[in-house]
Parts: C-alpha cells; structure tokens; sequence
C-alpha cells in the first residue's frame, strides 16, 4: 500500500493537471484563471453574469510572483537543514511531520527507493533554482504595475513550490534514517563525495546548469525589452524577444524551466514516478501559457511577429 504523504503529493500534481487541461478547453474560465501579466490583459472579456466577473475579479499583482521564490527557498533551506544537516533519527520536524500521516510501522519501500546521495542533489538543485528566480524577480524582471495574475494561479504556485520541495527527496526519505525507532545520527558530512560522482547526477547537475544559464540569459533579454517607461505606466510597452534560445523558440524561457526539472528525471534515472509528475504538470501548464503567448504575438504583431519558431519545444 502507498504510503500516505507520498500518495497526497502524486494525487496534488494529478489534480492540477487535469484541472488546468479542463480550464483551457473553456474559453471564459482560460481568460479568467489561466491569463496573466500581458496576456491577461489583453484578454479581458466582458462578463456575461455575475459569477464570471466575481471570478475574473478575483486578482492579484504579477509582483507576487517572487513570492513563489521566497517561500520556495526558504522552504527548500529549512529542509536540507533539518533533514541533512541537523537531522538526529526520528527527532527532526521533517520527520515528525512524515509520521502525521504515515505510522513508523507501516512504512512503505517507496520510501527507500531514492539513494540519499540523489535525494540531496535534488535538494541542492531546487535550492538553486528558487534562489535565482529569487534574484531574478527582484533585481532583473520589471513587470508592469497593472499586471495581475488571478488568485487562484498565485495560491497553487505557492503550493507546487512547497509540495515540490518534499517531492524532489520524499521517495527516499527513508534512506535518512529519520523514520526509524533507533536514534540514529547521520549528517551531510558522513556521505563519501565519490558518491556523487555516479553518472546520473554529474549529467543531471550538467543539464540543470546549462538550462538554468540559459533561462537566466532569456529573463535578461525580456527585461531588456521593456523600456524604462513601461515599468511606470499602466500602459507598457512590448517587443518581441530575441537572441539566444528566443531566435528558435517563442517561448523559450519555459523551455528552459522544462529542462530543468527535466534534470531531476535524469538525476533520478526515470525510476521517480513524482518526479515525472512534476514534469508533466511544467509541460502542461507552460505549453498552455506558450499557446496563449504565441496566439497574442501573432494578433500583436502581425506579419512581424516570427512563423519559423517553435513554440515551446522541437515540434510544437
């Protein structure tokens, strides 16, 4: 039997999955919900009763987007922290949280299926990750004022960044030795470091480095787009990106975050099932919003507007 927690997460990322498939096919409820920043602007429709403008209504700034980095991180430091810094058996709070759920004597394997070693680059990696979004929002991507982003997409951001936390090492968990009865105390500093040197992880690591450089670069050409007046004005100003992955692909910077966590699947060599989950919750969710962002560009700028990329990946 699946252990609860582990069960809780896959259900989480299933449902979200399927709900943003089922808003997409309704018009009113993608315009609504699924449409921020720019598009959600440009795609504001006039409610035809009262429950699509209470829920078109129901907003938040686009700038509350580095809140999704903020608690990620913070929520990412606090787990390497408690779990493999700190960590003494059964006693972390990571642990005592693991067992509101599942009882130590129904342990499943599927919490020992992850070696500590990849459970830790997992950590590492998503640290890294919100970190530099982090950054980015504060000191590199200038959205408008006006921007908005509904209040729905703002509160599941915020919970994919705290269940993905747990997802990246929670089927190997176990391998902590934080579940058992004995108070075992092992530490970051026990490990070999040749253990890292597995195939997986240094091919992983290579990846997530060289998408992450890249999706860096692209946020910094977005930003650059936008002139200095647009950041004031409830009225910016766009143009359309280019340079770097942007010459092939429309949407490339969501390219780029697809890789990334695509990094995880090879760090964890296919074998994580809630690992494939989150990359097809990324998938899904960014190949809609590209689909969005390429039907406003071509409406945008016309016969200007580039036909020979792709939108989001080889293919599409």
């Amino acid at each position: 039997m699946m252990p609860t927690l582990l069960f809780l997460i896959r259900l989480f990322y299933i449902i979200i999955i399927a709900a943003f498939i089922i808003i997409s096919c309704f018009k009113s409820l993608k315009i609504s919900i699924l449409s921020y920043g720019k598009l959600g602007t440009s795609a504001r429709f006039t409610a035809k009763n009262p429950i699509e403008a209470y829920i078109q209504s129901l907003t938040v700034p686009k700038q509350w987007f580095k809140h999704f980095y903020i608690v990620g991180s913070l929520w990412a430091a606090f787990l390497i922290i408690d779990v493999i810094i700190l960590r003494k058996g059964n006693k972390g709070h990571v642990a005592y949280f693991v067992q509101i759920f599942d009882s130590t004597e129904k342990y499943e394997p599927e919490y020992f299926k992850e070696p500590v070693t990849e459970c830790i680059v997992g950590l590492i990696m998503f640290q890294v990750q919100t970190i530099r979004r982090m950054y980015e929002c504060f000191f590199i991507e200038r959205p408008s004022v006006g921007s908005k982003m509904h209040v729905g997409l703002y509160l599941l951001g915020l919970a994919f960044y705290l269940a993905t936390g747990l997802s990246v090492f929670i089927e190997g968990i176990g391998n902590f030795g934080i579940l058992d009865s004995k108070d075992n105390e092992t530490n970051l500093f026990t490990i070999r470091s040749a253990n890292f040197l597995s195939w997986n992880i240094l091919l992983a690591m290579s990846v997530f480095m060289y998408a992450s450089y890249h999706q860096h670069i692209l946020h910094k050409n977005l930003a650059l787009l936008r002139l200095k007046s647009s950041s004031v004005s409830s009225q910016p100003l766009y143009s359309i990106p280019k340079g770097d992955w942007f010459d092939h692909i429309s949407s490339a910077h969501y390219t780029a975050e697809i890789i990334i966590y695509f990094s995880l699947v090879i760090l964890t060599k296919g074998f994580n099932l809630t690992i494939w989950l989150i990359v097809i919750w990324t998938t899904v969710c960014l190949g809609i919003v590209a689909k969005n962002y390429e039907k406003w560009g071509r409406e945008k700028f016309g016969e200007e507007w580039p036909r020979n990329r792709w939108i989001i990946m080889p293919g599409i």
